[in-house]
């Protein structure tokens, strides 16, 4: 999971665009048979992607969630833009 750090408003005047991209855009989320997660420090919310294929996916936690597991302290919303799919909680 990569962890996205916003910059201080007394940064932005000074930032190039390397630095506002490397702050602001999320990409490479999207790897079909995967899952990928950005850590997004200001609002404390992780975004993700989740590409299942032929089998499922199960949801793991990170070190820098300090967690059991995904969900103890944070709620999850799931938009499927794909087929056919479901989501199974504990098992």
């Amino acid at each position: 999971m990569k962890t996205v750090l916003m910059a201080d408003p007394a940064r932005y005047p000074r930032m190039t665009t390397h630095e506002l991209r490397e702050t602001f855009l999320l990409d490479a989320l999207f790897a079909p048979g995967d899952i990928h997660f950005n850590y997004v420090d200001l609002d404390r919310a992780v975004v993700g992607f989740a590409a299942p294929l032929d089998s499922a996916l199960s949801l793991p936690t990170d070190p820098a969630l300090r967690a059991a597991y995904f969900t103890e302290r944070r709620e999850l919303a799931a938009l499927n833009i794909g087929g056919h799919g479901a989501i199974r909680v504990q098992g």
